[in-house]
């Protein structure tokens, strides 16, 4: 009687951590997304003059940069 006690928490506590594991996995998934993402725009936005130098716009930089903030804040939910 015991024992049956005992395995059927074991299992419920094993099926609870599969379902949190697998909610995690999801949110992480999207962070790497979205951090894809934005390394795309910032290679985008880098342009090579003629003399070899790297220009780029920071203000648009900027942009995208706190629209990404932004999005990940909501996906980990912090500031």
């Amino acid at each position: 009687m015991i024992l049956e006690l005992i395995s059927g928490a074991a299992i419920s506590a094993c099926g609870i951590n599969l379902i949190a594991l697998y909610l995690l996995y999801r949110q992480y998934i999207s962070l790497l997304e979205e951090s894809i993402e934005f390394a795309g725009i910032v290679l985008t936005s880098l342009e090579e003059q003629e003399d070899g130098s790297i220009q780029t716009d920071p203000l648009s930089l900027a942009a995208f940069s706190m629209d990404h903030m932004s999005r990940l804040s909501v996906l980990t939910g912090r500031i």
